[in-house]
């Protein structure tokens, strides 16, 4: 029996098979089965500005104060209530099943990183993911902006806090060590890489950056880019990586923890939560097999063996047959 048993940010976990639900919270009976499968962790969707907003239907501001005034009160109402309604369900989970449960956060304003973190520690949660950058942010603003808003946040957060603190960051071929290194000064247990929409590939034959042609091409290189993150960073920060995998690679999670990583997360989208199981399945069984054909009995001899020639001739061929 090969031991996958794993440690992240301070979390015991018992696979590096992490099932990240991007836009509907998971009920109770799809964890659980997740927990059954071996999962080693469920990230919820982000309790960000999405869930504490207004319905699509909701009345406008018209002008007059009586009425903006109570328009105002209703906001704060449907606010509060979302807010609560994500911390009951986190406590849910964490009652109801032995998973791990990670809850990512994406506030509005600085002041409520830290109470929105010890909410989610109240609530049961293992562990926070601080994601202070937007996509569309991340184009707009300078580099140097985006590693300020990072670090002050994550400096606000972590060391005021027991709950384990991890940080999302896109992933970038170079650039990233110094701020890694960083952030694990200011107690920031883990890092979670995910590939940037940013970066777009063109269809020579429509001269086109959105054809559903070049999506897989796209998410290839994405992919790539998160593997060089991951070898910039292994072995020269303190921070545990985890990296987001593409759907229907399983052999993606034997290139991560080859390239360094700790983790590996399953991105689930709305109206594929059934799937979860099966996928966090696949995945697993695929490492088990490179596992065992390379005569590994767990993933803490697997990553003690770690070496630059070892890591890069193994990746030239993750997926090779058994003979």
């Amino acid at each position: 029996m090969i031991d996958l048993n794993v440690t992240y940010a301070g979390l015991s976990l018992k696979s590096p098979v992490i099932v990240e639900f991007l836009d509907t919270l998971p009920p109770p009976e799809i964890v659980d089965n997740l927990n059954t499968v071996g999962a080693g962790a469920v990230v919820l969707p982000p309790l960000d500005e999405d869930w504490l907003s207004w319905s699509e239907n909701d009345q406008e501001i018209t002008g007059n104060n009586q009425t903006d005034g109570a328009i105002r009160d209703s906001e704060k109402i449907r606010r509060r209530l979302n807010y609560n309604s994500y911390l009951e369900h986190v406590e849910k989970l964490t009652d109801l099943t032995e998973i791990p449960i990670i809850t990512p956060l994406q506030c509005g304003r600085r002041g409520e990183w830290l109470n929105t973190t010890r909410a989610m520690e109240k609530a049961g949660a293992g562990a926070v993911i601080l994601m202070p950058l937007r996509e569309e942010r991340c184009r707009a603003m300078r580099s140097d902006r985006l590693e300020k808003e990072i670090l002050r946040t994550s400096a606000a957060v972590a060391p005021k806090t027991n709950i384990p603190v991890t940080v999302q960051l896109p992933a970038a071929p170079y650039g990233m060590q110094a701020l890694v290194h960083t952030l694990g000064e200011s107690s920031v247990k883990g890092i979670f890489l995910k590939s940037s929409a940013a970066l777009t590939a063109i269809d020579i034959e429509t001269i086109s950056t959105d054809s559903r042609a070049i999506q897989d091409r796209r998410s290839d290189a994405e992919f790539v880019t998160v593997l060089s993150s991951i070898q910039l960073l292994y072995r020269r920060v303190a921070p545990h990586i985890a990296a987001r995998l593409p759907l229907g690679q399983p052999d993606s999670l034997a290139e991560s923890i080859l390239a360094g990583a700790t983790l590996g997360t399953i991105p689930v989208g709305a109206g594929k939560e059934t799937e979860a199981g099966s996928w966090a399945k696949d995945y697993q069984e695929a490492l088990l097999r490179w596992m065992r054909r390379k005569g590994f009995a767990s993933l803490f001899d697997l990553r003690g063996s770690l070496s630059e020639s070892r890591r890069s001739s193994s990746l030239e061929n993750p997926g090779e047959h058994e003979t």
